[in-house]
């Protein structure tokens, strides 16, 4: 079960998506919004929501998004 109130470890490379997960800009400064979508489209589409996504994204997808690289640069 995941908690929603405690950070997940996260892969290396991808720890600075829960500082901007908590960071409340994100509520009125959508410059953001393509990495959450990219994370988890659906998610992202139902809840716009950065924290539901990073708390509910599977491993694998981190893990994976992690090794290639071309997230980190989004």
């Amino acid at each position: 079960m995941v908690c929603e109130f405690m950070p997940r470890r996260l892969p290396p490379g991808l720890e600075i998506l829960t500082e901007l997960a908590l960071d409340l800009r994100w509520t009125w400064n959508h410059a953001t919004d393509h990495l959450w979508r990219a994370l988890d489209p659906d998610t992202w589409e139902q809840t716009r929501n950065p924290w539901i996504i990073l708390q509910n994204v599977p491993g694998e997808r981190l893990q994976s998004l992690a090794a290639a690289g071309a997230f980190q640069r989004l």
